[in-house]
């Protein structure tokens, strides 16, 4: 593997880092920023590491599936993975 990817796949989501995921409900793709709860912006695409989908992420590497617990729950999978610049 490219060192890069490697990187990449090591890296886990916490505050500070971009996410692409997709919405395994509706095959839609987004990218969020994962933030603290006072900066979080749901319309700027800043979620916070509190709400459902947040938490739901919050440890995962690419490549992982994880179930965002809402009062109907769905998947996601894990695209990407970066930094904030």
């Amino acid at each position: 593997l490219h060192p890069r990817v490697r990187r990449q796949r090591q890296m886990c989501i916490r505050a500070g880092t971009k996410v692409t995921f997709k919405d395994l409900s509706d095959n839609t793709e987004h990218t969020v920023e994962i933030v603290g709860s006072v900066e979080a912006d749901p319309l700027h695409n800043l979620i916070s590491n509190e709400c459902p989908i947040g938490l739901a992420m919050i440890g995962k590497h690419v490549g992982e599936r994880t179930v965002v617990e809402t009062s109907e729950p769905y998947e996601v999978e894990i695209l990407n993975i970066a930094l904030d610049d």
